[in-house]
């Protein structure tokens, strides 16, 4: 017995450390009989656990939802990049449209027009379809996009130009 209530003070005085005896001190928690000791600290460790029980779990909650998160945002961003690629290859096939319209625009062109400033303006599409590949190619599609776009003007200011 003599045993036991010096486990039950160390017990206690454990708990006690860690904030386990609410409302009453260490000491106070030994005078009770043994049993009802025990009891109590037995209630209060299970209370205690299952208080921790639930905190893990809503950490758990709070951990997948973060996750779930972040996994819908990588995956709006590989969608968003795979939309850019789409969007940046269909504005370098309208640009090549529009320089091959202007082609044959200045091949169509009367005789005696003068079609030196269409020309120029038709190289610096072509230039510029250029560098919107290569932009392509390093899988920069804003960039393609935007170069494409602005080959893709410069091929009808020259057909305008005519």
């Amino acid at each position: 017995m003599k045993n036991m209530k010096k486990g039950l003070i160390a017990l206690a005085f454990v708990l006690g450390l860690f904030g386990f005896a609410t409302g009453a001190s260490a000491q106070s928690t030994v005078v009770l009989p043994a049993n009802a000791a025990v009891i109590t600290i037995q209630s209060k460790i299970i209370l205690l656990l299952q208080e921790l029980v639930n905190n893990l779990n809503q950490e758990i909650r709070d951990l997948e939802d973060r996750l779930d998160e972040e996994m819908d945002r990588n995956d709006d961003d590989d969608d968003s990049d795979e939309a850019d690629e789409i969007d940046a290859e269909e504005a370098i096939d309208d640009a090549q449209d529009a320089i091959d319209d202007a082609e044959e625009a200045i091949d169509d062109a009367d005789e005696g027009t003068d079609t030196s400033d269409a020309e120029e303006l038709l190289d610096d599409a072509r230039d510029t379809l250029d560098e919107a590949e290569d932009a392509f190619d390093d899988d920069d599609f804003d960039e393609a996009f935007d170069l494409a776009n602005d080959a893709e003007d410069l091929a009808e200011e020259a057909m305008d130009e005519l």
